[in-house]
């Protein structure tokens, strides 16, 4: 079993990793982007020790080098990561914060016309956006509805993550939001409703 955490792992979903969640155990995991918080390159790959001595005890090629790996610079940086995220309770917080943006959401979007369905957890949320509430259907994706928003909201001081295909590839509008762990309740809602009345307006360019 390979579980793939760069985006879940390191505390974002609540979590150390996102497979906890569900009491699953990889056989190897790989690890990236909050290791070192995006402030240097690094990537992780996990393996459980028995897959390694399966490996050493059989051919024993277990080549693992390269030009830019094992770099030093990287491991201070996921080091020091790792004991800030430790030091300062941070992946406890996610979960924490997880619970009040959920009841945000809930109370902020959970009306919203144009909005199919929001999940999430921790820090990682993810809000579908369609055209009619009913039936599912998505926007047209020549409008771009997702990008619209994520603009809106960057107008106003948010930075989203928009995306688009997650229906058949083509159709499909959404974005993610993922704020950094030491975000405060109350900019967690100033986001939200920024959110939320960027959504509002968009969704009126598609009524008029």
């Amino acid at each position: 079993l390979i579980m793939d955490e760069v985006m879940t792992g390191m505390g974002r979903t609540g979590k150390w990793f996102a497979a906890e969640h569900w009491n699953l155990v990889p056989d190897i995991l790989t690890i990236g982007k909050g290791a070192t918080s995006g402030y240097f390159p690094l990537s992780i790959l996990a393996v459980k020790g028995a897959l390694v001595d399966l490996i050493a005890q059989g051919s024993g090629n277990f080549n693992h080098g390269g030009t830019y790996s094992h770099h030093a610079v990287g491991c201070a940086a996921g080091l020091a990561t790792l004991k800030y995220l430790q030091d300062n309770q941070l992946v406890e917080r996610s979960a924490e914060l997880g619970i009040f943006i959920q009841q945000l959401f809930k109370d902020q979007l959970g009306q919203s016309s144009s909005v199919g369905e929001v999940r999430g957890l921790g820090m990682m949320w993810g809000i579908e956006f369609v055209e009619d509430k009913k039936t599912r259907q998505p926007f047209d994706p020549n409008f771009h509805f997702s990008q619209k928003v994520a603009d809106a909201a960057f107008a106003d001081g948010l930075v989203l993550y928009p995306g688009s295909g997650c229906v058949d590839g083509i159709k499909g509008d959404h974005l993610m939001f993922a704020p950094p762990f030491i975000i405060t309740e109350e900019q967690i809602t100033t986001s939200v409703r920024i959110l939320s009345n960027s959504i509002e307006r968009v969704f009126a360019q598609v009524q008029s």
